[in-house]
């Protein structure tokens, strides 16, 4: 489970954590659940599938703890985390 305090005044610290920019003014989802997290396999298989079926995602890696990751949201705007363990990708 992820917490995250999030500033009104001041996103920079949401939008360093997600590795993009974010206006908190325009953060929806269903309330009560923001995102669900699995770990997968062959993330160039599923970045090629999200870009043949044109659905938009964004990538983070984390050096400190060798995790490739690939957000995508849902259509009921669920963001869906995609971890890759000891994986090394070039951030788009």
């Amino acid at each position: 489970m992820h917490i995250i305090g999030v500033n009104s005044e001041d996103s920079t610290g949401l939008s360093s954590y997600l590795s993009r920019e974010m206006d908190v003014d325009l953060l929806t989802g269903s309330g009560v659940l923001d995102h669900i997290a699995f770990r997968g396999k062959d993330p160039e298989l599923v970045m090629m599938q999200l870009n043949e079926n044109g659905y938009e995602y964004h990538e983070r890696y984390i050096p400190i703890m060798n995790l490739f990751q690939i957000f995508v949201e849902d259509p009921n705007g669920i963001m869906i985390e995609l971890n890759y363990w000891g994986e090394e990708h070039a951030v788009a």
